[in-house]
């Protein structure tokens, strides 16, 4: 939870939380004051179900599931936010999703990426969005499926740093929490990612993408139950998050205080969005961020 106030996002989208991490952020009063939360609601009928969960602090326009087509997906829908960004004419479409892993699921991948593509063309018809966004463990796991990424749509890890910073987020070497839980050292991925759709009318200032939650929380070092594990460094998770900054205006202001509510709500698809006046707004920022149920 500090990760998240350090950090203090104004859209966070979460993969594999678990049940248990479910209820410590619904019963964080610092959540419950700054997020609107968004979530596969099996996650409350299944402790060991892992769910996709978007944060929001402002209201999105509309909130709603992306359900796959493939027989090997029949839970963990995508959650799809339409956000108006305050004082702009930017309009944020978001698909937060986790897609299917193992290597022998590459076809199902390829259908959640058409799929979630052709949602995002959808938007600016459907709800006048002007900027739109996948994000979240895509689990892209060989190399021919990077072809499943559009030649309109832009991995920003790439765009924004180049083909020399290989932005691991899931990193054997540099993450005791991959080896703890049975990975190798040699075991690197860039498993997560942001994607941008290229549009002509793209209005939306790119600041920077990084890592983080790279940072040490505690170390096994002093643990009698794991003598083979000694001195791992420990993160918050298996994966490193990405941040991604975003600017409507160089002056860099950030966002005002959100309503002091929280709502859980991802319906299906809804009604048309009825338009709500906000309060100014200059910065956006958006992390995609992973979690393991052994760490608070």
């Amino acid at each position: 939870m500090e990760i998240f106030k350090r950090l203090d996002a104004d859209v966070l989208c979460l993969n594999e939380v678990t049940q248990r991490l479910f209820v410590q952020l619904m019963n964080d009063q610092w959540i419950k004051d700054n997020y609107f939360i968004f979530m596969d609601d099996a996650i409350c009928q299944n402790e060991e179900f892992f769910s996709n969960i978007m944060l929001c602090k402002h209201k999105p326009e509309v909130a709603f599931y992306l359900s796959w087509s493939h027989p090997e997906l029949t839970y963990r829908p995508g959650i799809v936010l339409v956000i108006h960004v305050p004082a702009s004419d930017i309009r944020l479409g978001i698909v937060g999703a986790h897609f299917k892993a193992f290597n022998s699921m590459s076809d199902a991948r390829r259908t959640q990426f058409e799929e979630s593509f052709a949602l995002l063309d959808s938007l600016p018809v459907t709800y006048g969005c002007n900027e739109l966004f996948l994000i979240g463990d895509l689990n892209i796991h060989q190399a021919f499926e990077e072809s499943f990424i559009r030649s309109d749509a832009i991995d920003l890890w790439k765009h924004m740093n180049g083909e020399s910073d290989k932005g691991y987020t899931f990193d054997g070497e540099l993450n005791g929490t991959i080896q703890l839980t049975g990975g190798g050292t040699a075991w690197k991925s860039r498993y997560d990612r942001i994607i941008r759709m290229k549009k002509q009318d793209n209005i939306l200032g790119l600041t920077s993408i990084q890592l983080f939650a790279q940072e040490r929380l505690f170390s096994d070092e002093n643990d009698p139950e794991l003598p083979d594990k000694k001195a791992l460094i420990l993160t918050a998770s298996d994966h490193f998050g990405l941040v991604l900054e975003c600017t409507t205006d160089p002056s860099g202001q950030v966002w005002p205080e959100p309503p002091k509510e929280v709502l859980v709500h991802a319906p299906p698809p809804p009604a048309p969005p009825v338009f709500m006046p906000m309060s100014q707004s200059k910065q956006i920022i958006i992390t995609v961020e992973q979690h393991v149920p052994m760490h608070q």
